[in-house]
């Protein structure tokens, strides 16, 4: 299927830009990971594709500091420039360094943990992204953007690089811009009838296998963007879970009480978190976000909880995410935005094709 702006009633759009191909660092995140889901899902007739119509970065500015936005461009180009591929990390202490001067050595200011890296096309392929989310958001029906696309009460985008690790000023777990925390911002700004300008309310319901980390940060201090997190225990080792995610994360000031981490340890059920493990903590999170009561819902979307996945130890089957959006829908019953996360094995496509069956039906 060619790439379209067809406004389509009856199918569920999907936002997918292919310049995410130009960004590959040679970790788990490889550009087969989008391929992979939009090969699924924009062959089948239940799905039409969108292209990104929202290109403005004061968006991407107004959740992320300026200057790390301008660090990112500026590494790029650097290593262009010097027809390098990719730079190597060693992650600074920011509390007992200075910030260097030199790009190269910027790398470990502005990046937590040294396993992402950064390559010639990152930059670009993250605007992009971060384009493919904050164009999705303007499709919600009801959010009367400036861009006024708002028709649908589902919508996919398929990002690629993933984003709920990104912070406002750092990167790192394979994320740059946090795709997610920029709809959600967005929404909360889109233009509500007769609000005399009133921020509107967002969920943000994370079910990536590790903790949204970024997004936690970015709204910490917020009372309009509730952000919930069902992942792994970050008291026990699950692979990087970047010290963020426990349970007594609440949010702090304005925010308190508007942030919600659910973390699962395995040892808890068997060693084995199935669907029937995991319903539990589910149903906790729609519980609190219901009675938030958002206007609009961002699911941030990892779906390395799945049994096929190797960093995740979850034991989720395909079918399970389809249980996972019926559950959500059933409840909630608000226009929804599907960001794109995590996931690194074969059945991406089917597991986010089941999820969108549930979430519509």
């Amino acid at each position: 299927m060619s790439v379209t702006q067809s406004s389509t009633q009856k199918t569920i759009p999907i936002l997918y830009d292919p310049v995410h191909n130009i960004h590959d660092v040679g970790t788990f995140e490889k550009t087969e990971r989008a391929e992979n889901i939009f090969q699924r899902l924009s062959t089948d007739e239940r799905y039409h594709v969108v292209s990104s119509f929202v290109k403005d970065m004061n968006h991407i500015t107004a959740i992320h500091e300026k200057d790390y936005v301008d660090y990112l461009r500026l590494a790029c180009e650097d290593l262009q420039a010097d027809q390098i591929h990719r730079c190597e990390i060693v992650a600074y202490d920011r509390a007992k360094q200075r910030k260097p001067k030199s790009i190269k050595a910027q790398i470990g200011w502005y990046c937590y943990e040294t396993t992402t890296g950064i390559c010639k096309g990152t930059y670009e392929a993250s605007v992009a992204s971060a384009f493919v989310a904050l164009s999705g958001a303007s499709l919600l029906r009801g959010s009367n953007s400036v861009e006024d696309r708002g028709e649908h009460d589902l919508v996919y985008s398929i990002c690629r690089p993933p984003g709920h690790h990104a912070t406002s000023s750092r990167f790192g777990g394979f994320c740059y811009l946090n795709n997610a925390a920029l709809a959600a911002h967005y929404l909360t700004r889109s233009k509500p009838d007769d609000r005399n300008g009133e921020k509107r309310r967002v969920a943000v319901l994370d079910i990536d296998y590790h903790g949204g980390n970024g997004t936690q940060e970015i709204f910490y201090d917020r009372d309009d963007v509730f952000v919930v997190s069902i992942h792994g225990d970050p008291d026990i080792w699950l692979g990087e879970l970047y010290f963020w995610g426990y349970s007594d994360e609440i949010g702090e000031g304005p925010g308190k009480g508007f942030n919600l981490n659910l973390p699962v340890d395995p040892q808890d059920h068997g060693a084995v978190v199935d669907y029937k493990a995991y319903e539990g903590y589910l149903d906790r999170a729609i519980k609190a976000i219901r009675e938030f009561s958002p206007e609009f819902l961002v699911i941030s979307f990892g779906v390395d909880t799945s049994v096929h996945d190797p960093l995740g130890i979850f034991a989720m089957q395909n079918e399970d995410y389809h249980k996972i959006g019926s559950r959500v829908r059933e409840t909630l019953k608000v226009p929804t935005l599907v960001v794109q996360e995590g996931g690194y094995h074969p059945h991406l496509g089917e597991c986010a094709h089941q999820l969108l069956q549930g979430l519509s039906k």
